[in-house]
């Protein structure tokens, strides 16, 4: 691999790690329909069901159904309720993912550092070979 290949190596990986570190989101790495079910179950839990009319209705998927907006802010947050204080948490599977991701990172991390030091070698060794060159 030339030098200038481990450079764009190099390159691709800062570019990967700067993106990740300014836009990161969980929400990436579920899917719609876990977040949505994530966010129903934990409205039920913190607030109950609801009764109107006669009928039972689970906090939820009112929420979902009238006002979506406010529905789709709710993963993550914490919600506040006069009897409980509920906070969204993250699931095993949520947590396997992360980790999944961060191995990807050290992965990424460490060949990052190989290429530096190998970059750094190779220079070295051209400018030797470059003053050698010009030595009479």
């Amino acid at each position: 691999m030339s030098i200038l290949d481990k450079k764009e190596e190099l390159q691709e990986i800062n570019d990967y790690l700067k993106d990740l570190k300014e836009n990161f989101d969980i929400s990436d790495h579920l899917s719609e329909r876990e977040l949505d079910d994530r966010t129903i179950e934990t409205l039920n839990e913190c607030f109950g069901s609801i009764n109107i009319a006669g009928r039972e209705y689970d906090a939820g998927d009112i929420l979902k159904e009238l006002n979506p907006m406010m529905f789709d802010q709710a993963y993550g947050e914490e919600i506040y309720h006069e009897n409980s204080n509920c906070i969204f948490e993250m699931e095993n599977d949520d947590y396997d993912r992360i980790i999944d991701i961060v191995e990807g990172l050290e992965d990424k991390i460490d060949r990052k550092e190989e290429l530096e030091e190998e970059i750094e070698e190779l220079e070295s060794k051209r400018e030797v070979k470059k003053k050698k060159k010009l030595k009479p």
